[in-house]
């Protein structure tokens, strides 16, 4: 607690050990009518002014004496500077490398500005150490984890905060970036308008929900950003100058890999619309994506209306995505799932067989076209589908070892 807190707090005293509660007695009189220094001088010096009243004019309320005359009495000498023997003396001593929270909190943000994010941790985590469960420091740990991408601590922090504080305009601005560093940037747009029903006139929430707009291409974006020039036109220079993340980067950046990996997440999850939705916003960017990207996105869009049973909808893009690119296996994998789904057995085989077929030429082996063909000849009743099942086995533990040498 800062001596600031301290003057303004009367502290419950109440069960404290006596030389404790007279201390807490003695600090609330002293600094009751004292002016907040202006530096770290004045702090010092008013420091030394109380160490000095302390032990030599305040009499303690329960003994009527002052903490040196209590030391005579029981050591029968006087006090040396700092005495090692137990007494109520207050041994003062200036720390110069030492830090209030909020300036702990600053430099935590210089850190995190610069990248360095193990600095701005074990900063934040001093600051954890002084103010327990302190929501300021709190969230801020959760967009350092979040950048370094450490969701599932960041996740356990939010639910505390959530519950200890209840979920306020910050708490959502921290979820929706969250949401968006990890690929998800429809969720991201949608926390951040929760954390703009809760409190219109938050800076950061304006000015981070003017961004996102502005990277699905909603012309709206403008409406935001002009309010908040309106509430800090300096802020707003400095974020556009310096944060302010531009189509550009979104595309060149880390971000569709990591959005890409969401999509396929969502679907396997069975978040149809959710995937939908991030599947649209990254199809803006038509012209600005690589082409193997674009037609991974197709697939994706494909995969999700075959998810939905919209067959009829599902085969127009499979068409599309094969005038893209006739030698896709994807599609063709795509195409033998539809006709597999609606019983149409013999020319879903067809399709598979043309999918293997450019899969191996391309150096493309993937697992699940070997188990659909499969499932294709388990329906045809043809035994050969065990070959094709044990490939695919063996096919997805050799992919998962060859994973986990690379992560090691």
């Amino acid at each position: 607690m800062t001596k600031e807190e301290k003057k303004g707090k009367k502290a419950d005293l109440n069960g404290l050990p006596p030389a404790m509660r007279e201390f807490e007695m003695a600090f609330q009189e002293f600094f009751k009518d004292k002016p907040k220094p202006k530096n770290d001088e004045e702090d010092k010096k008013q420091m030394e002014e109380f160490a000095d009243w302390y032990n030599n004019t305040r009499k303690q309320s329960d003994t009527r004496k002052t903490p040196n005359e209590m030391y005579q009495e029981i050591y029968g000498k006087k006090p040396q500077k700092n005495p090692t023997e137990a007494s109520r003396i207050m041994n003062f001593k200036w720390d110069e490398n030492y830090k209030e929270p909020d300036e702990m909190l600053y430099e935590a943000d210089r850190y995190f500005l610069k990248g360095k994010y193990k600095e701005a941790i074990e900063l934040l985590d001093e600051v954890l150490e002084i103010c327990l469960n302190d929501k300021d420091a709190l969230l801020f740990k959760v967009e350092v984890l979040t950048a370094m991408g450490n969701k599932k601590e960041a996740e356990e922090i939010l639910e505390f905060v959530s519950k200890k504080y209840g979920k306020d305009s910050f708490w959502h601005f921290d979820k929706a970036m969250m949401y968006f560093w990890n690929g998800n940037l429809s969720k991201a747009i949608d926390t951040m308008k929760m954390a703009l029903e809760k409190d219109p006139n938050n800076f950061d929430a304006v000015i981070g929900y003017a961004n996102y707009l502005y990277l699905t291409k909603d012309d709206s974006y403008v409406e935001y950003l002009e309010k908040a020039r309106k509430l800090d036109s300096k802020r707003t220079k400095r974020f556009e100058r310096k944060y302010w993340i531009s189509q550009k980067e979104f595309v060149k950046g880390k971000f569709i890999p990591i959005a890409l990996e969401n999509i396929m997440d969502l679907l396997e999850s069975s978040l149809e619309e959710n995937a939908m939705e991030n599947i649209q916003i990254l199809l803006k960017y038509s012209k600005e994506l690589p082409k193997d990207i674009f037609i991974m996105l197709l697939g994706l869009e494909s995969e999700d209306y075959i998810v939905k049973k919209d067959y009829e909808t599902a085969n127009k893009k499979i068409e599309f995505m094969l005038k893209e690119d006739s030698n896709n296996p994807h599609a063709y994998f795509y195409k033998s799932q539809v006709l597999f789904n609606q019983n149409s057995f013999q020319e879903a085989l067809k399709e598979i067989d043309v999918c293997l077929e450019k899969s191996e030429k391309m150096a493309i082996p993937h697992p699940d076209f070997l188990l659909l063909k499969s499932m294709i000849l388990k329906k045809l009743d043809d035994d050969s589908y065990l070959y094709f099942e044990n490939k695919a086995k063996q096919l997805t533990k050799g992919l998962k070892e060859f994973q986990k040498k690379g992560w090691e």
